[in-house]
């Protein structure tokens, strides 16, 4: 689960109130039961990050 993103040429890490808020969401999906994160997926509050390099 991706919670945050960016390019380390942008910025060079996150702060502590971002590292904070970023442990708060973090937990509180990892709680999500598999209907809720379905019903996440499906209402856009949580999106699908595909990724489909060769590495």
């Amino acid at each position: 689960m991706f919670l945050h993103g960016f390019p380390k040429s942008d910025k060079a890490n996150i702060t502590q109130d971002e590292k904070k808020v970023l442990q708060f969401a973090g937990k509180v999906f990892l709680e999500l039961s598999a209907e809720a994160s379905s019903k996440a997926l499906q209402s856009g509050v949580l999106l699908e990050v595909r990724c489909e390099q060769d590495h």
